[in-house]
C-alpha cells in the first residue's frame, strides 16, 4: 500500500502535511498510516480518496490489496 499510496499523492502534488491536515492528524500519525504500520480508518480512506481523484481500481488496489469485490 505505502509506495502506491505516497506515489499518488506526490503526483498529485501533496505533502504529508497535507494530507495529516486533511485527515485531521499529526503528520506523524499520517506517516504511519501511509507506511502501512497503521490503519486507515473508513472516513480516512474516503477523505484521501476523494482528496486523491482515486478511481475504483486505486482505491481497491491501495486501501484493500485489491481484495475489494464490487457488488451489483
Amino acid at each position: 500500500m505505502s509506495r502506491q499510496l505516497k506515489a499518488l499523492r506526490v503526483l498529485k502534488g501533496y505533502t504529508v502535511q497535507d494530507m495529516a491536515q486533511a485527515i485531521g492528524k499529526a503528520m506523524s500519525s499520517y506517516s504511519t498510516k501511509e507506511r502501512g504500520d497503521t490503519s486507515f480508518d473508513d472516513n480516512e480512506k474516503i477523505i484521501i480518496a476523494k482528496m486523491l481523484d482515486m478511481n475504483y481500481e486505486q482505491f481497491n488496489a491501495i486501501f484493500f490489496d485489491g481484495k475489494l469485490e464490487l457488488k451489483g
